[in-house]
């Protein structure tokens, strides 16, 4: 087992182990960097590998904000001061009377989008997310032997390309460049020209990969959005019949859809006594 190896067992088992929002959040943030490391190192194992861990890191994070949640609720005040760790690792907050009150998740630096995009990877299924997380390893695999391959396809074109014709064996001159310098002159145009086209298979990648960020990135704002006014919604119907049902309570009408005919009858009426 490679070493690498070793370190990607060890911080899926740490994960794994991880009782606190902010240990959590500490290991999404610190695979996020050890990708970026592999992408510039073209480490193409440890960039993998980083990935997985921070897509576990997050989806570690959402079943804990769901649990969290379904416990004792998330805090969303502005009260409240931050009072170290707990005995279990957790930040804790003390609010203004001494108590003990929930954290809110931007105290562990835990964004609107980080919350919702680890609570909807949590919602998955388990096989089904370890089947999707066998699959994409699979594919970047797959596309890192083809950009391999293209690029030393690429490679052995401008050495051939770059390679003079054979000729017949000229006369010797007094002065003039050795057949070593010229060797040396050829490998140094094949790995500029090997430079040139890792750059420009580079800058196609992340191109495609920020399209496809920008296009997540929308899709879950949407999605936070109607959700959003849905709620409103509902907010406002509940808000509506709890006024109807006072009016009917008032002039001695429960049915819903009698309530508003009573209403106008018995201002009709008190309006005539009036006239």
């Amino acid at each position: 087992m490679t070493t690498q190896l070793i370190r990607y067992e060890a911080a899926r088992h740490a994960l794994a182990e991880c009782k606190a929002l902010d240990e959590v959040k500490e290991w999404a943030d610190r695979a996020a960097a050890m990708q970026a490391y592999g992408r510039m190192a073209n480490d193409k194992g440890l960039e993998v590998d980083a990935a997985e861990i921070r897509i576990r890191a997050e989806r570690r994070l959402g079943e804990m904000i769901a649990l969290q949640k379904a416990d004792q609720g998330l805090n969303k005040g502005t009260q409240g001061q931050l009072a170290g760790k707990s005995a279990d690792g957790s930040l804790a907050l003390v609010s203004d009377e001494g108590q003990k009150a929930t954290p809110k998740l931007a105290d562990v630096g835990i964004s609107y989008d980080l919350s919702s995009r680890a609570q909807k990877l949590a919602a998955v299924p388990e096989a089904e997310f370890e089947r999707e997380v066998v699959d994409w390893r699979e594919r970047v695999s797959e596309e890192g032997k083809r950009v391999t391959a293209r690029l030393e396809q690429a490679g052995a074109k401008a050495m051939d390309s770059a390679r003079p014709a054979p000729q017949p064996e000229p006369e010797p001159e007094p002065e003039g460049p050795s057949l070593a310098e010229l060797v040396d002159e050829l490998q140094r145009e094949n790995e500029t020209l090997t430079a040139q086209l890792k750059a420009t298979e580079a800058d196609d990648l992340k191109a495609e990969a920020l399209k496809w960020r920008r296009a997540y990135d929308h899709a879950c704002r949407q999605q936070s959005e109607a959700m959003e006014r849905a709620t409103e919604s509902v907010r406002r119907e509940a808000k509506t019949m709890k006024l109807l049902r006072r009016c009917g309570k008032a002039v001695g009408e429960e049915d819903p859809d009698k309530i508003p005919p009573t209403v106008e009858a018995m201002a009709r009426a008190s309006k005539n006594a009036a006239a």
